[in-house]
């Protein structure tokens, strides 16, 4: 459901705070997990009760963090591809999994504010997360799993960098008037097969390699190039290219980790299905092009001022964007 009309209802919850005990905490629990949105939908799963296969790499996969590639010459994507606020991702995942949900929008958000303030606890009261980005230290995805006075939200939040209570909250004050959107998730309205679900996710990957712009963000295989370019543009000083091509690769060798780590399940979980084996292929003969070497884990800034040194790392990751092309020829055939 997309910006229901909100139920005026009168504010009579109690004065006092309310949380969520012992809530899934983003990135805490596990630092590993360095996309939010997935980790709250990880953290909303967990609350309501849903099957613990509904993990962390299940979302990866839904999300196609798996294999999207993000680039931007003016943010920072701090959870790859999900650092751009979608909601048109979010619903589609909620539906592939069955949940029915209440999306909020911000022009909604501002015009109705002690109306989805009311909306929000009552759902805390139910003892669900309210998905929400924006609100937080770092404007990322973060769950909302408190209340207290006027106003003041308990969330959940990406990196925790500042003192939090013994469930990881911190005190948001003013919050909603920060929030990109919520979600707030209702009742499992089908029951799909996890397979199945896998398979529609599975077969889907062309939809994020081939993403368009948005928001500042290129996606995928044009991501690639669009790092190449800036790479090769000789007006971007050594600084300024360190810092991009640092947010790109972060983005670069975390996908990695994740496929090394939990893509071998999926393949397992469905034997023969051959998207999946199509889709291993593809990662495999992408961590095979060999990357310039860097004396630290990322380029530095020494090295961003070698012309010869931006130059192969140009060539590296347009030889990995043109790559993309095999996934694409056999999804499209």
């Amino acid at each position: 459901m997309t910006d229901p009309t909100i139920e005026q209802t009168p504010n009579t919850l109690p004065k006092t705070a309310n949380k969520i005990p012992n809530i899934r905490r983003l990135w805490h629990d596990d630092k590993s997990e360095n996309f939010m949105l997935e980790g709250c939908l990880t953290a909303v799963m967990k609350a309501i009760g849903e099957s613990p296969k509904y993990d962390y790499p299940f979302f990866l996969l839904l999300s196609g963090g798996f294999f999207t590639q993000v680039y931007s010459n003016t943010k920072v994507a701090s959870s790859g591809s999900t650092a751009h606020f979608d909601p048109d991702l979010v619903k589609n995942i909620l539906d592939m999994c069955g949940y029915d949900y209440t999306y909020i929008n911000k022009n909604t958000i501002l015009a109705q504010s002690d109306v989805v303030m009311g909306a929000i606890k009552a759902a805390i009261d139910k003892g669900i997360p309210v998905m929400t980005k924006g609100i937080g230290t770092v404007p990322e995805w973060s769950n909302i799993g408190g209340y207290g006075d006027d106003g003041v939200l308990l969330a959940n939040v990406y990196l925790e960098d500042i003192p939090t209570d013994e469930h990881g909250y911190i005190e948001v004050k003013g919050g909603l008037s920060k929030s990109e959107g919520l979600f707030i998730i209702g009742e499992k309205i089908a029951a799909p097969e996890y397979n199945d679900v896998l398979m529609m996710a599975l077969s889907s990957i062309n939809d994020f390699i081939t993403k368009p712009d948005a928001d500042g963000f290129s996606f995928g295989q044009k991501a690639f190039n669009d790092w190449a370019d800036m790479l090769e543009d000789k007006s971007v000083n050594p600084r300024t290219a360190e810092n991009k091509n640092f947010n790109a690769d972060v983005t670069f060798q975390t996908i990695g980790y994740y496929f090394r780590a939990h893509y071998q399940k999926f393949i397992d979980a469905l034997p023969g299905f051959e998207p999946a084996l199509k889709i291993k292929e593809f990662n495999d003969a992408v961590r095979a092009i060999a990357r310039p070497q860097t004396k630290e884990y990322f380029a530095s800034v020494h090295e961003m001022a070698d012309p010869e040194f931006r130059q192969a790392m140009a060539a590296w990751a347009r030889a990995v964007g043109d790559k993309h092309n095999d996934l694409l020829e056999y999804f499209i055939s």
